[in-house]
C-alpha cells in the first residue's frame, strides 16, 4: 500500500488499528509521517527502509530524534528488491546493501546497490513510500514524436534523471535546459524554483552569446539597520526549543506532539523576533 492511501484512511476513520511488523519503504517526509502513524496505531514494530546513510536523510535532526524516541527503526543503507510472500500473505522485505558514492555535479549524495549483499527483511506489511521518478520516455524514445521532428534524445545520468551541465544547466540537446525534481531528484519547493531561476539565465547567456562561466548567484541588496533598543534582558534572550509531549503519551495518540510556549516566552520569542539585529 502506497502511504498517501494510508493517511487518507486513517484521517477518515477506516484504519484504526494496525498489527503485526511493519516496514515503510522510502525517505521522504510522508514516508516519515506513516512510520509514526503505524506506531499509533498499535503495530508491534515499524522501520523505516531507507538506501541513503542517516545523516544524508532530509529530515530535520528533532524529526528523527522524535521518531526514534516513539520507536522507530531506521534501516540505513538498503534498497527493497523484492517483496516476500507465503500462501497469499506478505512475510518479508527482500534488501540489497547499497554503499555511498561522491555526489553527483548537482551535489546530491548517491548510493549504489552492492551485488551479493541481499538480506531478508521480516514483516507482515509494507508500506511504499519512496520518492516518485520522472518519466522519461517521450525525451528518450528513438522513434515517435521524437524522430518524425528530428529531436535528439536527451542522455540521462545513471540515476534517470534528466543529465545537465551544473553552470548552465544545459542538457546534451542545443537549446533545451533543464531544471529541478527531473534533474535532482525529489527535492524542495524552494530548490525547484532557485533552479528553474538558474535555468533562465542560462538561457539568457545563450541566446547572448554570453560566456557560461559561473554559476548564478541571486543578487541580494543589503541596507544596514541602525540597532534599536530591544528592552531589557532581550539582548540576551535565545530563541527557546519547542518541546514534545513524551514519547510514551505521544506514541499512542493523534494529539499535538509538540507543547506551546507559554505567555511569558511567546512575549519574548516575539521581541526578539521583531529585532532583526539580534542574533
Amino acid at each position: 500500500m502506497a502511504v498517501a492511501g494510508v493517511h487518507k484512511e486513517v484521517k477518515a476513520g477506516k484504519v484504526q488499528r494496525m498489527t503485526g511488523d511493519v516496514l515503510v519503504v522510502g525517505s521522504t517526509y510522508a514516508a516519515l509521517d506513516a512510520a509514526r502513524t503505524a506506531i499509533r496505531l498499535g503495530c508491534s514494530s515499524c522501520g523505516l527502509v531507507h538506501d541513503r546513510a542517516k545523516d544524508q536523510l532530509p529530515f530535520d535532526p528533532a524529526e528523527i530524534q522524535a521518531a526514534e524516541e516513539e520507536g522507530v527503526q531506521f534501516h540505513a543503507l538498503l534498497k527493497p528488491v523484492a517483496v516476500l510472500r507465503a500462501d497469499g500473505k506478505v512475510t518479508g522485505l527482500k534488501c540489497v546493501a547499497c554503499e555511498a558514492q561522491d555526489p553527483d555535479k548537482t551535489g546530491r549524495a548517491r548510493t549504489a546497490a552492492k551485488p551479493g549483499t541481499e538480506t531478508d527483511l521480516l514483516t507482515q506489511i509494507v508500506l511504499m513510500g519512496g520518492a516518485l521518478e520522472p518519466d522519461l520516455t517521450a525525451l528518450q524514445s528513438k522513434g515517435g514524436a521524437n524522430r518524425e521532428i528530428g529531436v535528439p534524445r536527451v542522455a540521462c545520468n545513471p540515476w534517470n534523471l534528466i543529465a545537465m551541465d551544473p553552470v548552465s544547466l544545459a542538457t546534451n540537446v542545443p537549446g533545451v535546459f533543464a531544471a529541478g525534481d527531473a534533474t535532482t531528484g525529489g527535492a524542495s519547493v524552494i530548490e525547484a524554483v532557485a533552479a528553474g531561476q538558474r535555468a533562465a539565465i542560462g538561457i539568457h547567456r545563450s541566446l547572448r552569446g554570453l560566456a557560461q562561466k559561473e554559476p548564478f548567484r541571486l543578487f541580494k541588496p543589503r541596507r544596514r539597520v541602525d540597532s534599536s533598543e530591544a528592552g531589557e534582558g532581550i539582548e540576551n534572550f535565545k530563541r527557546p526549543q519547542e518541546a514534545l509531549r513524551p514519547a510514551s503519551e505521544r506514541a499512542h495518540d493523534f494529539r499535538e506532539a509538540d507543547t506551546t510556549f507559554s505567555e511569558m516566552l511567546a512575549v519574548c520569542e516575539a521581541k526578539r523576533c521583531l529585532h532583526c539585529d539580534l542574533d
